[in-house]
């Protein structure tokens, strides 16, 4: 019930190599039991040899800390590969378009894309929480999901506001100015089988343009409220999301003439 759920972790075991450092591996429970000859350093000077078509998975923020180590890492793999990055708060910057000069790679598939993607630059969600927290648990998701969903309540809104302050505090005043109730914090079992009871939910910018709320929405049948952005706008092609330039926009009366309409 839960296999369609998106998780970086899942990402992260599909693929056959990981890059990164041992502490990153180490974090994750599940990454760390991994064989290591999975597990490539970005401080290596070269790839491991490969003879056959590989997807190789980067965390994000090493985009942002060792490009040129990765560019040059990346250089020195054999065969021809499509690579992954996630499980990171770190976005994917125009700059690190770059990366299609190497002459093995077909594609990237990256979370928090800052850039217009295109036939091979494509988005990912960043999905639900890895399995080692606890806003990651998919048996409380399996349970949550079997009950079926009925809409009683209207908009939902709350978050974290040190998650990134100068966006969501801004966020926080502007929506409780529209008289919109926020929510009390509660455990994750108590916080979806809530969730599931609105019809949409705020859903503010993190420390990455991608969140877990949103993805949480999609698969409780809540449409998310967001700020445009690129990510936002490439799901909301997908799925029913209603868009905002600021969140003073937001029109409480007309809201359902807002929703985007999925692409089919």
């Amino acid at each position: 019930m839960t296999d369609h759920i998106i998780t970086g972790e899942k990402y992260q075991l599909d693929c056959d190599y990981f890059i990164g450092e041992p502490k990153y591996f180490d974090k994750n429970p599940r990454i760390k039991s991994c064989d290591d000859s999975r597990k490539v350093n970005i401080h290596s000077s070269t790839f491991p040899k490969v003879d056959k078509f590989v997807k190789i998975f980067c965390y994000t923020h090493i985009l942002t800390h060792n490009f040129k180590k990765l560019f040059d890492l990346l250089n020195t793999v054999e065969t021809t590969f499509i690579l992954y990055f996630h499980n990171s708060d770190g976005p994917f910057e125009r700059g690190y378009q770059k990366l299609f000069e190497l002459p093995n790679l077909e594609k990237i598939y990256t979370q928090n894309i800052n850039c217009e993607p295109n036939e091979k630059l494509i988005p990912i969600g960043i999905g639900i929480a890895n399995s080692m927290w606890p806003h990651g648990n998919l048996k409380i998701w399996e349970s949550v999901l079997k009950k079926p969903i009925e809409k009683s309540n209207f908009i939902y809104c709350f978050f974290n506001i040190g998650t990134c302050k100068s966006k969501r505090s801004y966020c926080h005043n502007i929506i409780k100015d529209k008289g919109i109730p926020i929510q009390k914090k509660s455990n994750y079992n108590s916080y979806l089988n809530l969730l599931r009871t609105f019809k949409y939910a705020i859903c503010p910018e993190g420390n990455g343009l991608d969140t877990h709320r949103f993805w949480e929405c999609v698969y409780l049948d809540v449409v998310p409220i967001c700020l445009k952005n690129h990510i936002t706008e490439y799901f909301s092609k997908q799925y029913p999301v209603i868009l905002l330039d600021k969140w003073e926009d937001l029109d409480i009366d007309n809201i359902d003439k807002c929703i985007s309409i999925p692409e089919k």
